[in-house]
């Protein structure tokens, strides 16, 4: 299945990013295999040195927002501290980070 992904250059919370994505495309990105190169390319034209991705904290457990788990690339603390529970991507190191919500990053959307 083709995706379409869209890096938007605003500064929104993880909520506020998941809000836009949900009015304007369709949602957050979920990373997967195929198009892991594709947000690569993507993040690394943000304005922001981390972009949010559809990845959360929840419930003891990390998970996109597409209810996939993170395949063990993905790595991110078992228990982050509190408000630290959205996954985003380093567009320098590509690292994986979990960060405070309420940080206001560029996103990825699909």
């Amino acid at each position: 299945m083709s995706r379409n992904w869209v890096l938007v250059k605003e500064k929104k919370t993880w909520e506020e990013a998941q809000e836009y994505c949900r009015m304007n495309y369709n949602v957050l990105a979920s990373q997967t295999s195929a198009m892991q190169e594709l947000a690569k390319i993507e993040a690394g034209q943000s304005e922001t040195v981390s972009v949010w991705l559809g990845l959360r904290f929840l419930d003891g457990k990390w998970f996109w927002l597409n209810k996939e788990s993170p395949n063990s690339s993905v790595s991110l603390p078992p228990c982050p501290a509190q408000n630290y529970h959205c996954g985003a991507r380093n567009i320098y190191t590509q690292a994986w980070e979990n960060r405070h919500c309420n940080e206001k990053l560029n996103f990825i959307c699909y």
